[in-house]
């Protein structure tokens, strides 16, 4: 991992953590138990392509398989996935009104690879405003992520790794009877290690998100984000890649109430999303014969159910299937970069 990284999140981690300790030493009254919650769940996934290969790539895989230093580092290109999680979340009075804050935290256990194993958490703080209002701060840390084998400038392969550190400012509101709004900023710093720090990027993005209550109990939602990524290696002949890229990202779905067993809450969510992303490179290199003039179309829909079993605890099941077709100049290249994806969970949340 990246020292500078870790220095961000120690400044990044600042305000949040005193806004948390500000807000219990104001809090009227003596810390009582009942202003606090815990979460602790646990969800198995399966992945039948765990690093988003090519049909291409996985033909040479089962050719080739792994191999220390080799074009491939993973043991299998299917994997089972077990997430532990943890969440904490306070509640007071600030300034009149509703605060909370909280911690959050998952553990990435895969059983055949274990290079993807990962942890990533964050803290954040809610401030209501006034009923139906609020505005939040929030800081995501994740220290370090097996993304790849990638190859180097001289042509050997070499494991790709990042950390990565995002925040972002979200306000919320309910703008009509049956409408919500919710509108965000994020950034996000992500740092490779130094044999792919071309690929280090600062990660700006916006977006908003409606929903529709049409009943008490269902409502639609939908949503657009648009993303800018720049990388280290834009705009200097030190590095022969470019990673940079734009994205542009459009979602909608449901969250529909249903009596589900023994006559319990069961809540539905379809979702589809829609994600263009355009890369920037302008580098006629033969490293970047992969990006320059590339569009990416991305496509995923999902289903997840989640039903109450008792007052604290739910059982969550969930299924997902992800493409990507890209459109580029190197059209000898495409085989490489169009890939397919299929997801399914089971899991459980339990709060006390």
């Amino acid at each position: 991992m990246k020292p500078d990284i870790e220095r961000s999140f120690a400044r990044f981690s600042v305000l949040p953590i005193l806004i948390i300790f500000t807000m219990l030493s104001f809090a009227p009254g003596p810390v009582s138990a009942s202003k606090w919650e815990f979460d602790i769940g646990l969800k198995c996934t399966y992945d039948d392509n765990v690093l988003n290969y090519s049909e291409a790539d996985l033909d040479l895989f089962d050719s080739i398989g792994a191999a220390p230093g080799g074009r491939f580092g993973i043991e299998s290109k299917d994997d089972f996935i077990f997430s532990p999680s943890f969440r904490m979340i306070y509640k007071s009075e600030l300034l009149g009104h509703t605060f909370q804050a909280g911690f959050n935290s998952v553990y990435n256990f895969n059983i055949k690879n274990d290079k993807r194993r990962y942890y990533s958490g964050g803290i954040w703080a809610r401030e209501y405003l006034r009923k139906g209002t609020y505005i939040q701060a929030s800081i995501n840390y994740l220290p370090d992520y097996y993304y790849r084998n990638l190859q180097t400038y001289d042509g050997d392969y070499k494991e790709a790794e990042f950390a990565k550190i995002g925040a972002d400012l979200t306000l919320y509101s309910i703008l009509m009877k049956k409408i919500t709004g919710k509108a965000y900023l994020g950034y996000e710093r992500k740092n490779f290690n130094d044999s792919f720090n071309e690929r280090d990027l600062h990660i700006y993005c916006f977006g908003f998100e409606l929903g529709y209550r049409f009943t008490n109990a269902n409502r639609l939602i939908g949503g657009y984000e648009f993303t800018a990524a720049k990388s280290r290696g834009r705009n200097s002949e030190a590095y022969r890649r470019d990673t940079s890229y734009d994205m542009f990202s459009f979602w909608g779905g449901a969250r529909l109430t249903a009596h589900g067993l023994s006559g319990k809450r069961l809540l539905v969510s379809p979702k589809l999303g829609y994600r263009l992303a355009l890369y920037q490179t302008e580098k006629l290199t033969q490293e970047d014969r992969f990006r320059f003039g590339r569009e990416d179309t991305r496509l995923r829909a999902g289903l997840d159910l989640r039903q109450t079993l008792n007052h604290r605890t739910e059982l969550l099941i969930g299924a997902g299937i992800s493409s990507n077709e890209s459109d580029l100049p190197a059209s000898d290249a495409k085989r490489f970069l169009d890939y397919s994806s299929f997801t399914i969970n089971i899991g459980f949340d339990y709060s006390f």
